[in-house]
């Protein structure tokens, strides 16, 4: 008694009900309404309620008990449930990437590599008919890419170098003449966005 209230308990809130149907156990099941019910030869589920992802779970052979019928719901339990801590991995993941992708060269990138650490080929069996939800990542364009590299350099190179008169002093510019040299930077900016996009 004290294994079946065990394994109710871990089936929570999953599991609402067991019971009999000509001398057959029946088990009855509320999954996620999103989640993905897996087939078994050897075990029948019937569809109950539309409103809810309810199923009725039972066997027609005599060798398959109430154990093997909540093994059953189990199984379908952890399927799905590392189904949604997949989902939540990948946005971890993805963020992690495009970080990656914003802050190295793309020399550096294709060098890039997926190893696990783990070796262990003791994985769970894939849920069919179902995949990774697919969201379309936030692009990193080449203009936001030049732009940031080549405005910081840009900016650097040219508050680095004084401008200087013909004995070598340095002058004095008139606010017409310092709105000139921002223009001509801006110039020298757009003239090597657009030499990068064409080596790109």
């Amino acid at each position: 008694m004290a294994n079946i209230q065990k394994t109710l308990e871990s089936l929570q809130p999953y599991v609402i009900g067991i019971r009999y149907l000509d001398g057959k156990p029946l088990i009855d099941v509320v999954f996620k309404n999103d989640w993905v019910v897996t087939n078994d030869p050897k075990i029948k589920k019937v569809k109950g309620n539309d409103e809810v992802n309810y199923f009725m779970f039972y066997s027609e052979t005599n060798e398959i008990g109430i154990d093997e019928l909540l093994e059953n719901v189990r199984k379908i339990i952890n399927l799905n449930i590392e189904h949604e801590k997949k989902q939540e991995l990948l946005k971890v993941k993805f963020n992690e990437l495009k970080k990656l992708f914003k802050e190295n060269s793309l020399e550096k990138l294709k060098e890039l590599k997926f190893v696990f650490n783990s070796h262990d080929d003791d994985f769970l069996p894939m849920i069919d008919n179902t995949s990774i939800n697919e969201e379309t990542p936030e692009p990193i364009t080449n203009d936001t890419y030049y732009e940031e590299t080549i405005n910081e350099e840009s900016t650097n190179v040219i508050n680095e170098i004084p401008y200087l008169d013909e004995h070598g002093n340095p002058l004095q510019l008139s606010e017409e003449e310092l709105e000139m040299i921002e223009e001509e930077k801006r110039a020298e900016i757009n003239r090597k966005m657009l030499k990068n996009k064409k080596t790109t």
